[in-house]
């Protein structure tokens, strides 16, 4: 990623693509001073952009990540970041602002850049959401802190047909493994039960099968 002649910049997320890698870059640049002598300070000017990669290493886009893009205002004041990152075919993205509500939306991006439809997580928002990935086809789990329930869940949403179904420590024999210890992969979801191994789960039965013990 380029660098930073002044300020300084940070990686603040990554993920495979069809096409490459997608790495989100924050830099901050010094725009003045505020203060005079000993006590003046620098006055940094926030810049989030999102970086594409092909295999090569060759940049293909690149494209400023603001509120605006996602259909979102800020206050004056207030605050933006984008949190997790995670590909299919397009670009998804969680975000944190001064908005509570927007915690419980999946932001997207295509290839190019250019917003898409997103798609609501949680109806009321969420205090955050701990994990999220893809699994099999068209399928997506999220795990956040429901804060009427008072304890943690987890939903597998069905892109395709917009079916939820609500994955609680109740839901599997492992309990709060497969809210905190869930991935996912092209023909499945998994959890790693760290006393046990890696089972494969079938949140549609409630089923769990030893695959590594």
């Amino acid at each position: 990623a380029p660098k930073n002649e002044q300020g300084w910049m940070y990686l603040a997320g990554q993920t495979v693509t069809p096409r490459g890698a997608a790495v989100v870059v924050v830099r901050s640049e010094v725009v003045g001073e505020q203060g005079e002598g000993d006590t003046a300070e620098p006055i940094y000017e926030n810049t989030t952009m999102l970086l594409q990669y092909g295999f090569d290493g060759t940049l293909l886009s690149e494209t400023e990540l603001t509120p605006e893009l996602f259909g979102l205002t800020v206050s004056e004041g207030g605050y933006f970041n984008t949190q997790q990152m995670l590909s299919q075919d397009d670009l998804y993205f969680t975000v944190s602002a001064d908005d509570p509500t927007v915690t419980g939306t999946l932001f997207c991006l295509d290839a190019s850049g250019k917003a898409k439809e997103s798609v609501v997580l949680a109806e009321n928002g969420a205090e955050y959401i701990q994990s999220i990935f893809f699994f099999g086809e068209d399928k997506l789990f999220f795990s956040y802190y429901d804060m009427n329930a008072g304890e943690p869940c987890g939903v597998v949403l069905d892109l395709a047909t917009g079916e939820r179904t609500s994955i609680t420590r109740t839901t599997f024999p492992s309990g709060y493994s497969a809210l905190y210890s869930a991935f996912g992969g092209a023909d499945g979801m998994y959890i790693d039960e760290s006393s046990d191994g890696i089972y494969k789960l079938d949140p549609t039965t409630g089923t769990q099968t030893l695959l590594l013990d």
